[in-house]
């Protein structure tokens, strides 16, 4: 048997604690990269939107000057 299960069962405990400190660290950091991606994603489909409508805008122009 063992001569220190106190030991070990305080070293499981710290190893635990980091394994749950590691898995957090990997939750926060994947929420807000996904955080981040909507927020482009978001971005470039207003900016398609404008540069759909600039574009109609000048279409309008050309044939109404034409």
């Amino acid at each position: 048997m063992t001569r220190f299960p106190g030991r070990q069962r305080g070293a499981t405990l710290i190893v635990s604690l980091i394994m749950l400190l590691l898995i957090t660290l990997l939750a926060v950091s994947s929420f807000t990269l996904g955080k981040a991606n909507l927020q482009i994603v978001g971005n470039m489909q207003q900016r398609n939107q404008a540069f759909a409508a600039a574009q109609g805008a000048v279409a309008a122009v050309i044939i109404a000057s034409a």
